[in-house]
């Protein structure tokens, strides 16, 4: 599996030394890489050579890249005549037909990335498509949680840059591509509760613990976040098991009159595989190539919630 996955990243991206493609996929130990590459260039399937940075690095024989795709261009794809999404139609895409109507919602990550060059600039917010009441309940809870576990907010960094873990790294460039053709992003937070992906937030180490966000808060702003938003499509994305699954299986999307919500998640898998997998398939998503059959590149199907 590891193989097919190292092909597919070096057509995108020839040229990388081994220490980037473990980064890139998010394979641990870097060792691995490092044997999985030596075999494929034994078989003649990639070329193993002396960079001009003095490393190793890894590219195809052909050493031609695949054809960039401008991502820009899928805000003005539509996928039409799709019939609503049953057990019984597994070619079924699970694209949306319109990105700038779409809600793509996920989980931050255990590691994050401590400290940051941080920015004097200011970020938009959640807080700010929130009505009044509901924006001053998620900052008492803010504060609430943040005397708890100590977030360090001396320095400031976006969201998708802050988390690190494997299903961030797993995605590469893909939630920035997904961000310019005017997807929303989301992120169920452990420290902030709920943040856009561009909002500047600080280091904290913590998990979502529902029990700190009282009374569906969470559940509430993400429904007053699609109203806001005139959002039409949903597509989240989490573990089957653990807290936020159970947040976003609870999220009444229709009271916000979203018809088209769909809680994403791999059947099974490990704390390892889980993550990545999640993030293989928001590429696939931002690449127009995913369906209720895809299977990540550790074998894993989809398990989709209705919402």
């Amino acid at each position: 599996m590891h193989a097919d996955r190292i092909v597919n990243l070096l057509a995108r991206m020839p040229g990388l030394d081994d220490d980037q493609i473990a980064r890139e996929l998010a394979i641990e130990p870097r060792q691995t890489v490092n044997q999985v590459c030596r075999r494929l260039a034994e078989r003649g399937q990639i070329v193993r050579e002396r960079g001009s940075s003095g490393k190793v690095v890894n590219r195809l024989p052909n050493g031609e890249p695949l054809p960039a795709r401008d991502y820009r261009d899928l805000a003005q794809e539509v996928v039409k005549d799709v019939p609503a999404y049953t057990t019984q139609l597994p070619h079924r895409s699970l694209v949306p037909c319109d990105f700038k109507k779409t809600l793509l919602v996920i989980p931050c990550s255990k590691d994050k990335r401590v400290g940051g060059a941080g920015t004097s600039e200011t970020a938009a917010s959640v807080i700010q498509s929130l009505p009044f009441s509901l924006a001053e309940e998620l900052l008492t809870a803010r504060q609430f949680v943040k005397e708890k576990i100590g977030i360090d907010e001396g320095t400031l960094v976006p969201a998708r840059h802050r988390y690190v873990g494997k299903l961030y790294r797993a995605t590469g460039k893909t939630l920035s591509d997904l961000g310019e053709v005017g997807a929303h992003i989301l992120v169920l937070s452990g420290g902030y509760g709920l943040v856009l992906a561009t909002e500047l937030i600080g280091y904290y180490d913590a998990a979502l613990n529902p029990s700190w966000w009282p009374h569906r808060i969470l559940e509430r702003c993400l429904i007053a976040y699609a109203q806001h938003h005139g959002i039409s499509c949903v597509r989240a994305f989490a573990s089957e098991t653990g807290p936020y699954a159970k947040v976003l299986r609870s999220v009444r999307w229709r009271e916000a009159d979203v018809k088209d919500a769909l809680l994403i998640m791999p059947r099974g898998g490990s704390s390892h595989t889980s993550p990545v997998s999640q993030g293989e398939a928001i590429m696939a998503l931002r690449d127009g190539a995913l369906t209720a059959r895809w299977r990540s590149s550790y074998g894993l199907s989809l398990h989709i919630h209705e919402g």
